[in-house]
């Protein structure tokens, strides 16, 4: 009932008179797509089959529940060297699975926030896989992705879901996260 006939509109939701705990759920199991943080309102989009952009994702075991996504994990910075760490020293101190703060402040990982043109870049990396419009070098990084990926998950016991992916860009941009 919010639609207008003819031309569409932008609809600020949040302060709109049409917040509801049931448009909540109605947006999101009927969206196209969902960006997403975290939390509880990802699990309507993971039950409604939606696709996904997950930002900022932590644990990087945590890939695997839905449908299909492309996602950006959070970089890993060691606070006293600022060296950065690749999936598979995530991997081997153990965080791969871990949701709680206090296991990265104990080991002496700092957590850095997923930059606004890695936000962009994923969304277009969406339209390129929507559209099969990969260029060959997004193709080469999505394949080494999927062997490292293979290497690392298996070893470390994280399920797989072969529908999901770092953002080639993501990937091309932090080449060290595939580093063995």
């Amino acid at each position: 009932s919010w639609e207008t006939s003819g031309s569409p509109r932008i609809v600020d939701y949040s302060f709109s008179g049409f917040h509801s705990a049931q448009n909540d759920i109605e947006l999101i199991s009927g969206c196209n797509l969902y960006f997403s943080n975290g939390g509880g309102p990802e699990s309507v989009a993971i039950a409604s089959r939606r696709n996904i952009i997950k930002l900022n994702q932590i644990p990087i075991g945590d890939e695997h529940l839905n449908n299909f996504g492309i996602w950006l994990p959070k970089l890993h910075k060691r606070t006293n060297t600022e060296k950065y760490l690749n999936l598979s020293e995530i991997c081997k101190i153990n965080l791969q699975k871990s949701y709680f703060s206090e296991d990265y402040v104990k080991l002496g990982i700092d957590l850095c926030q997923n930059e606004a043109g890695d936000i962009l870049n994923a969304f277009l990396d969406y339209l390129k896989y929507k559209n099969s419009t990969f260029s060959e070098d997004d193709k080469k990084v999505i394949e080494k992705y999927h062997k490292v990926r293979k290497i690392i998950f298996e070893k470390w016991g994280i399920l797989i879901n072969k529908n999901n992916f770092i953002a080639p860009s993501f990937l091309m941009k932090y080449k060290y996260l595939l580093d063995l």
